[in-house]
């Protein structure tokens, strides 16, 4: 097959939060910092996902020994890293597709925040902020992985996706 997908079901803990903040709702809102809404219900875009997962995936290559560039400072070599190879670069199209969709409604819950001086480890003057975040929530996750043509390149690009995906759901990313 050209194309292979999957689903899954995604939650975070219990009693626990997330914020992927939406600009319009921060400033509609009052707080520094509102979580995206789409019909009531927590919205993570498939680019979030996506760059959570690339980061994991550049980290579990290079700890195994193997290379991944630096996507922001760095063009990526030919042949391409395998992380560059699954999840594209500037030149080269990602071959990992991600829709991401609320499987019910959300409650929002404000926090109060303090900015932690990197040098001190105290509370930074006057850096105290406030975000809505959402709460709990489940969602669904389709991925598919396009061009898979080559059993090769299908097996490992699942097996790192796999990897990156028990790093998320032991909450390493």
């Amino acid at each position: 097959p050209n194309r292979i997908g999957c689903d899954f079901l995604m939650a975070p803990a219990p009693n626990s939060g997330f914020l992927i903040s939406d600009p319009v709702r921060t400033v509609a809102t009052g707080y520094d910092a509102a979580s995206r809404r789409l019909d009531q219900k927590a919205e993570i875009p498939g680019s979030s996902l996506t760059g959570v997962l690339r980061s994991g995936a550049e980290r579990i290559v290079r700890t195994l020994g193997g290379i991944a560039c630096d996507p922001v400072s760095d063009r990526c070599k030919k042949p391409r890293c395998l992380v560059c190879e699954l999840f594209g670069n500037e030149d080269f199209a990602s071959r990992l597709a991600v829709r991401v969709s609320s499987k019910e409604e959300s409650r929002e819950m404000p926090f109060d925040h303090v900015a932690i001086d990197r040098f001190t480890g105290g509370a930074s003057d006057q850096k105290k902020f406030d975000a809505l975040t959402m709460m709990e929530g489940e969602f669904s996750v389709h991925f598919t992985i396009d061009r898979a043509d080559d059993p090769t390149l299908a097996n490992w690009m699942i097996g790192l996706l796999a990897l990156t995906l028990r790093d998320l759901h032991q909450g390493r990313l």
